[in-house]
C-alpha cells in the first residue's frame, strides 16, 4: 500500500512538471547571421513577433529609445520590434559588450563608436562581415554614404553601417584670416597650408596667437589620420596586401612632417605644452589662441556653452518677470494720481518691490557661481596650466583624475561651509536693504 501511494504521487509530479513545461513553451523566432529566422516551440503562426535587440552607448531618454519606439510604431504590423539596452561606453562598458557577444548572449545589433574597437570586434569574429548580406538585397553603401562610408570597411569589408558621419574639416577664424588679407581657401597643398599658418601666428607669450592648434594631448594620430585619410582612404596603415605597415608610403611621410614642423617652428603649441597646460580645442580655437583647428565639434561646444548662459540669464529674467506681475497695481495708480513719473516709481516702487526677489537671486546664483564647472570643463579644462582652477572643478580632478576620495570629500565640505558663511552673511545684510 505503501509503495502505491508513492507511486501515485510521482505520478502526480510528472503530470505537474508536464503541464507546467507546457505552459511555459512559447513561439519565438530570432532572426540568425544570414538573416534566415531559427524557430524554437511550434511552428511560428501569424502575429509571431521577432525582437531585435539592440545595445548602445547613448542613454536611452537621450534619443535611442525615441528612434526605437518609432520604428516599432512603423513595423508593429509586419512583427518587427526594437528592444534597446544601454551600456556605458567606458572600458567596463564595453568589456560588458564584448563579454555578452563572446558568450553568444541574444544582442542583434550593437554600437561601436571607435574604429579601433570595430576592427577589434571585427577581428574577433564579434562583427558580421555585411558583404553577402548587402549583395543580396542590393544595398550599396557608398549609394548612400558616398566614398565616406568606405573609411569604416575592415580589411575592404563593411562590417558596420555607419550611422553617423562626422563631417572632419579644418575649422578657421574668419575673421583672423580677413585681418591677415588671407581668403579662406577649399583646398590647398600642405606648402601652402604651412605658409598660411605661419602668416597666421603672431605675438608672443601669453598674448601669442597660433596658425593652428592640433589637439594632440587628446589624440596623437587622429589627426594625421583625418589629412592622410583625404588622399589614402579610410585603410591607409597597412599596403594593399596587408603583409606591411604602410608608414613609408609619401603620404605618411609628408603629413607627420607637417605636423612636426608647425610645432617647431612655433606655428601650433608643441605636444608637450598642450599637455603640461592641459589645453583644449574649446581654449584655444573658441578662445581666440588659434586661428584653426581640426574638427566636427565646435558646434556642439559653442551650443553648450550659450546654453549655459542662456540657462542663468533667462531663469533670472523668469523670476524677475513673474515678479513683476505680481506688483500692486493701485500703489502705483496713487503714485500717477501725485504725479510721480516713470522714474521715481522706478526707484520709489518698483526696485523696493522687487528687493525680495534680488535678494533671492544675488543668493541662489553666488552659490552657482561657487559651483561653476560646465564652462571650465567645456572650455578650458583647468588650462592654460591651472589657471583656470575652479574650486568645484578642483575637487573633480581630485576624484576622478588622482583617486583622492578622503582629500576631496573633506575639500566638498570646505566648499559648503563656504557657501553657508556667505548665505549667513548675506542672510544678515538683507534687513538693510530687502523690502518686504
Amino acid at each position: 500500500m505503501k509503495k502505491s501511494r508513492i507511486l501515485a504521487l510521482l505520478l502526480c509530479l510528472c503530470m505537474l512538471v508536464g503541464v507546467l513545461a507546457a505552459c511555459s513553451k512559447t513561439d519565438t523566432t530570432t532572426p540568425d547571421a544570414s538573416g534566415e529566422t531559427a524557430q524554437s516551440g511550434d511552428t511560428a503562426k501569424t502575429g509571431d513577433v521577432v525582437t531585435i535587440r539592440m545595445w548602445g552607448g547613448v542613454p536611452a531618454e537621450s534619443g535611442p529609445q525615441a528612434a526605437c519606439d518609432a520604428f516599432n510604431e512603423a513595423y508593429k504590423d509586419k512583427g518587427i520590434q526594437v528592444e534597446y539596452e544601454r551600456f556605458v561606453n567606458d572600458d567596463t562598458g564595453n568589456v560588458k559588450l564584448e563579454t555578452n557577444l563572446l558568450g553568444g548572449n541574444e544582442i542583434d545589433v550593437y554600437m561601436s563608436y571607435t574604429m579601433a574597437q570595430l576592427s577589434k570586434r571585427a577581428e574577433g569574429n564579434m562583427a558580421l562581415d555585411l558583404t553577402e548580406l548587402c549583395e543580396r538585397d542590393g544595398f550599396d553603401l557608398t549609394q548612400y554614404l558616398g566614398d565616406l562610408a568606405k573609411n569604416y570597411y575592415v580589411d575592404g569589408k563593411p562590417f558596420c553601417i555607419p550611422c553617423k558621419l562626422d563631417q572632419y574639416g579644418m575649422v578657421v577664424n574668419k575673421t583672423m584670416f580677413d585681418e591677415a588679407g588671407i581668403e579662406v581657401p577649399t583646398e590647398w597643398t600642405y606648402d601652402e597650408f604651412l605658409d598660411v599658418c605661419a602668416k597666421l601666428t603672431h605675438g608672443e607669450g601669453t598674448d601669442k596667437v597660433y596658425g593652428v592648434f592640433w589637439n594632440s594631448q587628446q589624440d596623437m594620430a587622429q589627426y594625421a589620420q583625418f589629412m592622410i585619410q583625404q588622399t589614402l582612404g579610410g585603410d591607409n596603415m597597412y599596403t594593399a596586401d596587408g603583409t606591411a605597415t604602410n608608414f613609408t608610403d609619401d603620404v605618411w611621410q609628408k603629413t607627420i612632417s607637417l605636423i612636426s614642423t608647425t610645432m617647431n617652428e612655433g606655428y601650433a603649441p608643441t605636444h608637450a605644452d598642450s599637455v603640461t597646460e592641459k589645453l583644449s580645442q574649446e581654449s584655444m580655437f573658441l578662445g581666440g589662441k588659434a586661428a584653426m583647428t581640426i574638427g566636427p565639434w565646435m558646434v556642439r561646444n559653442i551650443k553648450d556653452i550659450l546654453m549655459t548662459i542662456w540657462s542663468n540669464v533667462g531663469y533670472s529674467a523668469l523670476i524677475y518677470t513673474s515678479s513683476i506681475q505680481g506688483l500692486p497695481q493701485d500703489v502705483y495708480e496713487a503714485a500717477d494720481m501725485d504725479g510721480a513719473n516713470e522714474i521715481v516709481k522706478f526707484f520709489k516702487l518698483t526696485i523696493p518691490f522687487l528687493s525680495p526677489t534680488t535678494f533671492f537671486l544675488v543668493i541662489t546664483n553666488i552659490i552657482t557661481s561657487f559651483q561653476v564647472f560646465a564652462p571650465i570643463q567645456i572650455m578650458t579644462r583647468g588650462g592654460p596650466g591651472t589657471s583656470t582652477y575652479v574650486l568645484v572643478y578642483y575637487i573633480y580632478r581630485s576624484a576622478f583624475g588622482y583617486y583622492k576620495m578622503g582629500y576631496t570629500s573633506a575639500m566638498a565640505w570646505i566648499l559648503f561651509i563656504l557657501i553657508f558663511i556667505v548665505t549667513m552673511i548675506q542672510w544678515r545684510g538683507q534687513k538693510r536693504w530687502v523690502s518686504y
